[in-house]
């Protein structure tokens, strides 16, 4: 049976803050292809495409510090383009007072609540990153262990025939 979710009914059904990212070429057809992720892990197209965070740890890691470093590049390009408003618009009121308005008098005040998000997130993505080092090491140890092991089974069994085998 195959169930069609809205998008709204997908964000309910997550129930956490999402971000789209930007939007990307299709290495197959060459369209746009929009992505918004969610903070839980999930991802969704925007329209009918949506799947549940991943059950693998690492995979959900991996989603969720994509998440995180979608949101810190938005907020960085939103402290950007707001900084470089205010200063063009302090400047054009330096030159014109009479005509152009100064920059908003709280500008400093919302760039330094912008400043303390983006650090927060950096810290964040800075955890998440520790996190996937951790469980690549972790991952990548246990894998070696598993090929050792088969190794050594495999060898057991050779020296095991070796040894039946009788003139």
């Amino acid at each position: 049976m195959i169930i069609i979710e809205e998008f709204n009914e997908f964000v309910m059904r997550q129930g956490c803050e999402y971000v789209p990212q930007k939007a990307q070429v299709s290495l197959r057809t060459g369209e746009q292809v929009y992505k918004i992720l969610f903070a839980n892990g999930a991802v969704s197209d925007g329209d009918r495409r949506h799947r549940d965070p991943p059950n693998d740890p690492r995979q959900l890691l991996q989603r969720q510090r994509d998440f995180v470093a979608t949101k810190l590049q938005r907020e960085v390009d939103a402290f950007e383009h707001y900084r470089g408003a205010c200063m063009r618009q302090a400047e054009l009121n330096k030159q014109c007072p009479e005509v152009c308005m100064p920059a908003p008098a709280n500008a400093p005040t919302i760039l330094r609540q912008s400043q303390q998000r983006i650090l927060k997130l950096r810290e964040e993505l800075a955890a998440l990153d520790d996190q996937l080092v951790v469980k690549e090491a972790v991952q990548e140890k246990q894998e070696m262990e598993n090929r050792w092991a088969e190794l050594w089974q495999q060898q057991d069994q050779l020296i095991e025939e070796l040894g039946n085998i009788q003139i």
